[in-house]
């Protein structure tokens, strides 16, 4: 029980990482078209290679579910594309290039609903497993009592056989 819960512990908590640094992706991307400040590149120069050796570890630990393994490739698609229009948007505005940046903001916003569809859907799937092993653990805490007292019983029944039996031998 312990593995598969620090197991989908670890999930959720490389999914975390992801999305912490897509957002600092986009800040940076937005706080530098609305400042043309490269200072406030650093975040997505810093973090934005970190993402997808974090998506490779979460593939890695979601094998044995061929649902999440869907879901782990399409999050890495997606990231790849909205990381290339960040790269995109930060360049022309570093050129000026204003033109078409409603279109390619708007682009960017439906990629990132996309984006946070399917972390939604990993996140969730997460959660129904971590739920299912609680459940799973309350179970088998909830019956082992019963066992012990089962052992407990059979061991006593035992016990006072054995004693019947010697003492009748004797």
């Amino acid at each position: 029980y312990s593995n598969a819960v620090e197991h989908t512990y670890e999930k959720l908590y490389l999914l975390s990482r992801v999305d912490a640094y897509m957002k600092d992706a986009i800040s940076s991307e937005r706080g530098f078209i609305l400042t043309r400040d490269s200072a406030v590149l650093e975040p997505l120069v810093t973090n934005a290679p970190k993402i997808n050796p974090l998506i490779d570890s979460l593939r890695e630990l979601t094998d044995d579910n061929n649902k999440q393994q869907i879901n782990v490739n399409n999050l890495k698609r997606i990231v790849s594309e909205r990381l290339n229009q960040v790269r995109t948007n930060v360049n022309k505005a570093a050129l000026r290039e204003n033109k078409s940046q409603d279109i390619r903001l708007l682009q960017s916003k439906v990629l990132m609903n996309d984006y946070y569809d399917i972390l939604r859907k990993i996140e969730s799937e997460e959660r129904s497993m971590l739920l299912f092993r609680n459940i799973q653990k309350d179970s088998y805490q909830a019956n082992n009592p019963k066992l012990l007292y089962a052992i407990f019983v059979f061991a006593t029944v035992v016990f006072v056989l054995s004693f019947l039996f010697i003492n009748k031998e004797l």
